[in-house]
């Protein structure tokens, strides 16, 4: 059996390069605007149980849907 090789340039889109983001230092940082301290989670509120934990993360959601 022989083989036959074609090549359909044509058909073979070129791949376009993934943009690459711009890389950001902290003077293009502003201050934050519209900020609201809601609570505040520090090392040792991870001792206090999982009821705290569960009351941080629905604050969370509440505040920005994460």
């Amino acid at each position: 059996m022989t083989e036959f090789w074609v090549c359909f340039s044509c058909c073979i889109a070129e791949q376009p390069q993934p943009k690459r983001r711009r890389r950001i230092d902290r003077s293009m940082i502003g201050e934050p605007t519209n900020f609201v301290h809601t609570t505040h989670v520090g090392s040792g509120d991870m001792g206090l149980g999982l009821a705290s934990v569960d009351l941080v993360q629905a604050q969370m959601k509440s505040k920005g849907g994460y």
